[in-house]
C-alpha cells in the first residue's frame, strides 16, 4: 500500500515521496516526535535544500538533483533556491509557447524556505513554518501516518513584453504567485486512532492515505 509505510521506523530512517502534483520526488527526514490522539508519532519534514538551486552558494542549501528544472542551452530560465521552473517538464505539451513550456514554477507557501530576492518582488508575503511547511507524523510501529500535509504553490513567470503596453515596464522576469495548495490532515480520526491502538493491527483504517497524491517508500 502506497499510503502506508513498514513497522518500527527510526528517528534515523527517511521516507522517499514522490508528489504527482509537484511534479517530483523529495525525501524527508526526522524532525521531532508528536502526539495524536495518545499515539506517539514522528514528524519527517522537508530538508533545506529540497528546492535548492544545484548551483546555490551555501553546501547546506545545493541541490544537484534539482539541475533538471534548469536547463539553459534549451532556453529555460533558472531559479534561486526556494523555486523550480516547471518549464522543462511541460515543454512536450506546449512547445507552442515560445519553444518552451507552459510558464509555471512552483514554491512553498508564501516563498517559505525560498531565496528572499522572491519575497522582495512582491508584496503580501507572510511565510510561516506552521501555516506553509510540508510534513508527515508517522506512528512508528505501525507506519501509518497519523497527520500529514502537502502544501505548495503555483506561480507564474511573467516575463517583459515590449510588444504588449501593460507589459513593457515590467521587470525582465517576475515569479508571481497565483494560488496555492493544501491537501492532507491534521488528526486521525477517533475511529482510525481506535484501531492502532488494538494489540494487532489486522488491516488499514479506513481513510488512511484516501485521496492523497502521495507514494510514500521507505529507505
Amino acid at each position: 500500500d502506497s499510503s502506508t509505510l513498514p513497522p518500527d521506523l527510526k528517528r534515523t530512517d527517511s521516507i522517499d515521496m514522490f508528489v504527482r502534483s509537484m511534479y517530483r520526488r523529495i525525501k524527508l527526514d526526522y524532525e521531532k516526535d508528536t502526539e495524536h490522539q495518545g499515539l506517539n508519532s514522528y514528524r519527517f519534514i522537508l530538508p533545506p535544500n529540497s528546492m535548492g538551486s544545484h548551483t546555490d552558494p551555501d553546501s547546506n542549501i545545493r541541490n544537484t538533483d534539482n539541475s533538471c528544472f534548469c536547463i539553459k542551452e534549451e532556453g529555460f530560465s533558472c531559479f534561486k533556491s526556494g523555486v523550480l521552473n516547471l518549464e522543462p517538464v511541460f515543454r512536450t505539451m506546449a512547445k507552442q509557447y515560445r519553444g518552451n513550456g507552459y510558464p509555471f514554477a512552483i514554491s512553498f507557501p508564501h516563498f517559505y524556505d525560498a531565496d528572499q530576492v522572491f519575497l522582495d518582488a512582491v508584496g503580501g508575503l507572510k511565510p510561516s513554518k506552521e501555516r506553509h511547511q510540508f510534513y508527515v507524523d508517522v506512528h512508528p510501529e505501525s507506519g501509518l501516518p497519523l497527520a500529514f500535509r502537502s502544501r505548495y504553490q503555483l506561480n507564474t513567470i511573467i516575463r517583459k513584453d515590449s510588444d504588449i503596453d501593460i507589459m513593457r515596464n515590467f521587470e525582465d522576469e517576475l515569479v508571481l504567485p497565483f494560488l496555492w495548495f493544501e491537501d492532507g490532515f491534521s488528526e486521525p480520526s477517533a475511529e482510525m486512532a481506535a484501531k492502532i491502538k488494538e494489540p494487532v493491527v489486522k488491516s488499514v483504517p479506513s481513510g488512511v492515505g484516501h485521496g492523497s497524491d502521495m507514494t510514500l517508500a521507505f529507505l
